[in-house]
């Protein structure tokens, strides 16, 4: 009797041992799956990332187009961070970097949050302005009327240049075009652009309101990179 109970507790100790050793290999089978996982989500981000930084030809493009350094900023004018971005940044962007030659700025909007049609909307009448070089002060006006961003305010400040509503009321009317706004916006989401404003420098990226010394040494350190390759 005592032999069988000491088979049994054998035999139960070494069942445990099998759970216990099931479990860790489990465990290390989720990781590895994980890993793969993360692995392929970043390939696929990477990718995309590299696919989005392309400079197309219908982007609101800010400088001198062959200038060393291209920030990319992802922006929209339904939001209090690109706002403030706008305020304080932008301007000092402008000032010291982009007027120079030095930089360039490549503006792409996205629909993140709020009401995503107002803000389609705000960037279909922010190409319309890129279009007919009024682009500065259109976005001066819409981030000085912030956050009372209308439908009504744009047509009020489109109106102010003197335009012939009747055109600009047919490019918002084009459907084609604002499903390449779509595309576009898709596009840097499947890049991991999920908040605005983000912003690439070169291949360095940036997100939020902004610190502007922190952006300045971003900015030097890629002209340095380029010196330095050349």
């Amino acid at each position: 009797m005592k032999n069988k109970k000491s088979l049994l507790f054998i035999e139960v100790q070494v069942l445990i041992l099998l759970v216990v050793f099931g479990i860790y290999k489990l465990y290390q089978l989720e990781e590895k799956v994980h890993e793969t996982n993360i692995f392929v989500h970043k390939s696929i981000v990477d990718k995309s990332l590299e696919q989005v930084k392309q400079v197309k030809q219908d982007d609101i493009l800010i400088g001198d187009k062959d200038a060393p350094i291209t920030i990319l900023l992802y922006t929209s004018f339904n939001c209090s961070a690109c706002n403030v971005f706008y305020q304080d940044i932008y301007p000092k962007l402008i000032d010291t970097y982009v007027q120079n030659g030095t930089v360039k700025i490549v503006v792409r909007y996205v629909f993140i949050g709020g009401d995503k049609q107002l803000a389609l909307n705000a960037a279909k009448a922010a190409h319309f302005a890129f279009q007919n070089d009024v682009y500065p002060s259109f976005v001066d006006q819409m981030n000085m009327i912030y956050p009372d961003v209308s439908n009504g305010a744009i047509e009020g400040l489109v109106a102010e240049y003197g335009f012939d509503m009747s055109i600009f009321q047919t490019f918002m009317a084009d459907d084609k075009f604002e499903r390449k706004l779509y595309t576009i916006a898709q596009e840097a989401r499947e890049a991991g652009v999920v908040f605005s404003p983000m912003y690439f420098i070169n291949d360095v990226k940036l997100m939020g309101s902004g610190n502007w010394e922190k952006i300045e040494r971003v900015i030097l350190s890629e002209l340095d990179s380029e010196s330095c390759e050349s």
